[in-house]
């Protein structure tokens, strides 16, 4: 169904179709007023379109995914463009405004560029973008946690606007349009800031202090803007050959909308491929073919640049053709890397992008030394007027200045990175002084030509250029290698030496839960893999856990109504077993005071051989040093008996016969002997005598270094005489047992969750749909009934400051944890990054709560927001609806350990988490006080010039979108 949004876009659809009608027909005016008319519409498309954002109308789909009524009103606006289908409607509108710039272009670009309009918004209702929600929810499932960031607003737009008008502009000179240079230079440097502002958002959210990553949408982002970058180098080289060049950067713009709407990208990813994200490819290909036939039509052009460059021997031209030939084949390069993996899961295969680690390999040989190259051809440009003599002279002494310093790197001289490997090392110390003299004479060529704005338009954009190129040597290694972080703990009230001479103190926090909802059921419920697997736990639970309370409840019941057992109970619980077995536990009841006692006669049995003997004469017994102990023996019908003994070190009896070390001795006592075990009373008739050490005599006297002695009598307790031996329920024992297991145990002490899960129908009731529910899966998979709304967020505020010889900085920050992230699948935690700058340094600091370790699983650990939120939301809710929660959190959160279980463990270990994460959460206190926050920091050298030389470039290619409106096909000399 469609929402009241997308049908103006369709008016403006149509007009533009009505335009292309008109173009084929040869009737361009005709076809310019539609396109007028169209542009004017999807303008208004576009307005009302955001109307629904602002108002929080959940019934538009975008708005229920990427929204919530907390959302504030501030960060509404971008959430329009925050989704798959948003976006590309946003890249659309901007498609249609460069559309009508270039509407004069000629009948060929309308026919081209109109398609490509209604490609990208094709694909933006097959992503969702107007589609409708029924039945008026009443909150969203919120926004991603890390977008909910100012970066949302300049980030994408520039980014998408940069696409739009690259896309468009490129047919548009392609066809010989040279008013759309304007607009091409315009979406370079839009293209240009909004990369930058991409690192930036990532260097300051995601807390490794990495800005660039190969992850493939960032890979996609840097193909267009190689291949956008080869154009302008081209133009002064061969002018027919720049414009037969101009369908590849729109076939990298469609190529990389594709990669970030399929599963190629874990990081900026909306989707899997879908036949809107198919289209876009298609699109990519077909202009990619367009490109093919023109280089072929053409290929006269690209040969005559290298005769063309050596007729006219200038450093301009030699420079250029250098500069051009390392971007090309950079661009070709990187646009193949995109384009096999993305034609490999349109035919529904699977296939990956290098990045991270595996994308610095593989990009890094190629890449390092074509920048390079485009470093030396720099001054070669800027130097023109000099002269070969002097050019080749300077490029001689920046070069053996930089071999001197790679050499020196390469033999351990000179250690820019420690941490790094020698090749890192070797790589900065060659690549720095090189980009500093590219610098030098880009500036040089700027102070000469300050009278020409065209000319040191395009020298500040070369000098940006450098200065990033400078930046990313210095600290490209610091920001992404984590052994630069030196981790430690920060307790309130405590200062922390840092690197660099910093120190950092914490002074105070704060929990803030918010007011505002959020909807964690109504589209994920039976669909999401959270739900599936917290019904898997619970299913589990009511079949596993359950049935096990309702035994304990029954055993507890027996146990209670028997005063040996209740003290037995009583004693235990406290106690862990000293052995245990499948058919005994053996448990400590404290010392024994020493006695001795008569025995009138002895039965002697041989365990080796199986014959015994009586023995009918007096003696005597001494207990020594002795423990108080009862053991429980499993025999093989499932019956239990209990035994109170002795564990003596050092049992003499006086006997004259002869002992081995093989032979049981039970003793008949003279009369019975009265002692205490622990705290109960026990009357011995005889002693059963197992020898457990070595056996001495001594005058006369045998005498074991250690004896287990079993009573022959009776146990008090309660006023209530019991036989020892006899047998006692076996819930006792499973009960004595799971006081062992810390979490059955918590859960025991937890009266009213044991009374909820001793009755299994309970936990079945949370699994059970209600009558009339149609479910979407077998057996209901993936239903559970939890709470639909929660509240959305909860905040840990923080006041710290930093402080550096005598320069501090105080911040008030806060660490956000959402909690949809979780039932997303996506995480909630947003830790907070604050990296002040000292000098050309900077202190990245990443500031993480603390983290509880599970007591059940190894793999596990929750971190303190996850915890002191359902602490304070499991307020809210009855038992039930806790238990559920804590199964939804513990699935959520735990997604990226459960596809390390094995299948057949996956069961236990998601009732286990369920579990322990609602014992946790509901007695939870932070641990901040006591542990304090996780802090990595580290000092990233010459990172501002990353920011500032993207700066430089933007500023540089939008005075040249100003002021170079035709290419330069001339000399530059005066």
């Amino acid at each position: 169904m469609l929402h009241w949004t997308g049908y103006p876009p369709l008016v403006s659809a149509a007009l533009l179709a009505v335009a292309w009608y008109y173009a084929l027909k040869k009737q361009e005016e005709k076809a310019i007023k539609f396109v007028n008319l169209g542009t004017l519409v999807m303008t208004v498309a576009w307005v009302l379109y955001v109307i629904p954002f602002v108002t929080l109308d959940f019934s538009l789909h975008e708005v229920y995914w990427n929204s919530s009524e907390g959302l504030p009103l501030w960060m509404r606006v971008a959430t329009s463009w925050s989704g798959g289908g948003g976006s590309l409607f946003l890249y659309t509108f901007i498609a249609t405004i460069a559309l009508w710039w270039s509407r004069r272009a000629g009948r060929a670009f309308l026919l081209i560029a109109i398609p490509l309009v209604l490609v990208g918004l094709f694909a933006a209702y097959m992503n969702d973008a107007f589609a409708l929600i029924p039945g008026n929810p009443v909150t969203g499932a919120g926004l991603n946690p890390l977008l909910k960031s100012p970066w949302l607003y300049p980030h994408p737009l520039t980014t998408f606007a940069g696409y739009a008008l690259l896309a468009i502009s490129a047919v548009a000179l392609a066809l010989g349009h040279s008013r759309a240079r304007v607009t091409y230079n315009v979406g370079w440097a839009l293209l240009t800031i909004g990369i930058a502002l991409g690192a930036y958002w990532s260097y300051e959210t995601f807390g490794w202090g990495g800005y660039w990553a190969w992850d493939p949408v960032e890979t996609s982002e840097l193909s267009v803007w190689l291949t956008a970058t080869v154009l302008p180098h081209l133009f002064p080289l061969a002018f027919r050959a720049a414009l037969a060049y101009s369908p590849l950067v729109t076939s990298s713009v469609y190529q990389a909308m594709f990669v970030t709407r399929t599963g190629l990208s874990p990081l900026h990813s909306f989707a899997g491929a879908n036949l809107g994200s198919a289209v876009l490819f298609f699109t990519a290909v077909a202009t990619f073919l367009w490109w093919v036939k023109e280089i072929s039509d053409n290929y006269k052009e690209f040969v005559g640049i290298v005769k063309r460059v050596v007729e006219q021997k200038e450093p301009y031209y030699v420079g250029t053709a250098l500069a051009f030939s390392s971007l090309l084949v950079a661009a070709l390069f990187v646009y193949a890397t995109l384009f096999v993996p993305s034609l490999l899961v349109i035919m529904g295969r699977e296939a990956s992008i290098p990045q991270q680690s595996s994308g610095i390999n593989y990009f890094h040989p190629v890449l390092y030394p074509l920048l390079v190259v485009m470093l030396v051809a720099m001054p070669l440009v800027f130097l023109n007027e000099a002269g070969w003599r002097v050019i080749l002279s300077a490029e001689a002494a920046a070069l053996l200045l930089s071999t001197s310093m790679a050499v020196a790197a390469y033999l351990g001289e000179l250690n820019l990175a420690y941490f790094s490997p020698k090749l890192t090392n070797v790589m900065m110390a060659f690549g720095i002084p090189l980009a500093a003299f590219s610098l030098v004479t880009a500036i040089y060529y700027i102070i000469k030509r300050y009278k020409l704005v065209r000319d040191w338009g395009i020298a500040l954009l070369h000098a940006g250029v450098a200065l990033t190129a400078i930046g990313v040597f210095m600290s490209g290694t610091y920001a992404y290698n984590n052994s630069y972080f030196f981790d430690f703990n920060l307790r309130p009230d405590e200062t922390h030496s840092l690197p660099g001479g910093s120190k950092l103190y914490f002074s105070n926090y704060k929990y803030e839960l918010s007011d505002s909802m959020v909807d964690i059921k109504s589209k994920y419920l039976e669909r999401s893999s959270t739900y599936f697997y917290a019904w898997l736990a619970l299913k589990t639970i009511s079949q596993d856990l359950s049935m096990l309370m309702q035994f304990l409840k029954q055993a507890n019941q027996t146990i209670n109504s028997e005063p040996l057992l209740k003290e037995l109970l009583t004693i235990l619980k406290e106690k862990r077993p000293t052995f245990a077995n499948q058919g005994m536990l053996v448990y400590s009841l404290g010392p024994v005071e020493p006695f001795s006692a008569n025995y009138t006669y002895l039965n002697i049995s041989d365990v080796t051989t199986g014959k015994y003997r009586v023995v009918k004469e007096r003696g005597k017994l001494f207990f020594g040093n002795n423990e108080g102990v009862v053991y429980f023996m499993f025999d093989p019908n499932g019956n239990v008996r209990y035994y109170f003994a002795l564990l003596t070190r050092g049992l003499g009896i006086d006997y004259k016969g002869n002992l081995t070390f093989h032979e049981v001795v039970y003793a008949r006592l003279e009369r019975p002997v009265k002692f205490k075990i622990g705290d109960f009373n026990v009357t011995a008739k005889g002693f059963t005598v197992y020898p457990m050490g070595n056996l001495l005599e001594v005058h006369g006297l045998k005498s074991f270094t250690q004896a287990l002695e079993v009573v022959d009598g009776n146990v008090t307790a309660g006023g209530k005489e019991y036989p020892n031996g006899a047998t006692v329920t076996s819930g006792f024992v499973t009960y004595l047992q799971a006081l062992n297991d810390p979490v059955v145990s918590t859960i025991l002490e937890d009266k009213e969750l044991f009374e909820f899960l001793s009755n299994p129908k309970n936990v079945e009731k949370l699994i059970t749909p209600p009558k009339g529910h149609k479910c979407l899966n077998p057996h209901c998979e993936g239903y559970v009934n939890a709470p639909q709304y929660v509240p959305e967020t909860i905040r840990l505020d923080l006041d710290f400051y930093s402080e550096k010889g005598g320069q501090r900085h105080a911040f008030h920050t806060s660490i956000r944890y959402e909690a949809y992230g979780e039932i997303q699948g996506i995480h909630g935690l947003v830790p907070k990054v604050v990296h002040p700058s000292y000098g050309l340094t900077d202190l990245y600091v990443a500031l993480n709560p603390p983290v509880v370790f599970s007591k059940t699983s190894n793999m596990i650990s929750y971190h303190d927001m996850l915890l002191m939120y359902l602490n304070k939301v499991f307020e809210r809710y009855n038992v039930s609806e806790r238990l559920a929660l804590a199964a939804l959190f513990a699935a959520g959160y735990n997604i990226n350990v459960i596809k390390q279980v094995p299948q057949t463990h996956l069961p236990g270990f998601l009732e286990q988490a369920a579990i322990e994460l609602y014992l946790l959460a509901k007695n939870y206190r932070s641990h901040i006080p006591e542990n304090g926050l996780y802090v990595q920091a580290k000092m990233i050298p010459g990172v501002p010039f990353v920011w500032l030389g993207s700066l430089v470039m933007t500023i540089g290619s939008l005075i040249g979108a100003v002021a170079y409106k035709v290419p330069r096909a001339v000399s530059p000399k005066l």
